[in-house]
């Protein structure tokens, strides 16, 4: 939700709204691997698929606030992306991607029914349609802000149409 909310919404105080869902996600995350370990240990199930996985996905997400923390420090000095940005980028899209696989293994583990495993298939499905979606949607809002910085620049002024055909904002000489 957070990765969703981050790429599509757009205000002032939005990374600090990424944080606090990115942070309640971690801390449900936590409680669901120490179950998990709990089961699978007295089941004898560690050396199954989803357990491995699961392990997998809290080394990434023990690393994502570390790596969020150091991208926008540097995304703020730099005024643009660094390696630490797509290394946080990266690394959360791979853990997406792989809990929606890792639920779907879980409930085979679980032997649900093949109800539930529709129902989880669905609601997966169009999560993951809705990220991918999110992510396009983000990266062209990106692209857009940074052509008319760039433009802008370029120019010396914002060539952002102020007016209704998208003339040239009239530059001000600073006298009335």
């Amino acid at each position: 939700m957070g990765a969703i909310v981050v790429r599509v919404a757009g205000f002032k105080m939005l990374v600090w709204i990424h944080v606090a869902i990115e942070a309640l996600a971690l801390v449900s995350y936590g409680v669901a691997v120490g179950l998990g370990l709990y089961l699978a240990i007295n089941l004898n199930l560690l050396d199954q698929a989803h357990p491995f996985i699961g392990l997998v996905l809290s080394a990434l997400l023990l690393m994502q606030p570390i790596l969020g923390l150091v991208h926008h420090r540097f995304y703020k000095k730099h005024t643009g992306r660094t390696m630490w940005s797509y290394a946080h980028l990266s690394f959360g899209r791979l853990s997406i991607f792989l809990g929606l696989i890792n639920g779907g293994l879980g409930l085979q583990l679980a032997f649900a029914g093949p109800r539930a495993k529709m129902i989880y298939g669905i609601v997966a499905g169009v999560v993951g349609v809705c990220y991918l979606a999110a992510i396009a949607l983000g990266e062209t809002k990106r692209k857009r802000t940074h052509s008319r910085q760039d433009e802008k620049e370029h120019n010396g002024r914002d060539t952002v149409g102020s007016g209704s055909r998208g003339e040239p904002a009239v530059e001000s000489s600073g006298r009335a």
